[in-house]
């Protein structure tokens, strides 16, 4: 990826579509992220391709959470009342998985719930600070 002529060690961005979206390759999320790689090379990836993949990442909520932090305040999301989680209350599951990581009942009030992520939405669009 280019920065005001310079590349970043380590990290490719690669174009996916002419007309949005981006890969993000030689990520280490493991890592506390940096200010080179937050705040620049991702937000920088993000405003030129608006979609961004970071590829090659298995890492766990606090790495998760840690990384999400880096970009502002997090969106926490709403509390449904569901019964027990399967990920940090600071993460959105919108799986079909319950806390076991089992599949859920077809007619189960969350599954249903979460067919509604299948269609295009923005989420906290009605939020004076919008999300990233």
């Amino acid at each position: 990826m280019r920065r005001a002529g310079n590349v970043l060690p380590g990290l490719e961005v690669r174009r996916l579509d002419p007309r949005f979206a981006a890969e993000m390759l030689g990520a280490d999320l493991h890592a506390p992220p940096g200010l080179e790689l937050v705040v620049r090379a991702v937000e920088d990836a993000l405003a030129e391709h608006a979609v961004l993949v970071i590829r090659d990442q298995a890492i766990s909520d606090e790495e998760h959470i840690r990384f999400s932090r880096a970009f502002g305040p997090l969106d926490l999301p709403p509390k449904m009342g569901f019964g027990k989680r399967r990920l940090r209350p600071e993460l959105y599951d919108a799986s079909n998985l319950d806390e076991h990581g089992e599949l859920l009942a077809a007619d189960s009030a969350r599954r249903k719930y979460n067919r509604g992520n299948e269609l295009f939405h923005m989420d906290s669009s009605f939020n004076s600070l919008p999300t990233k």
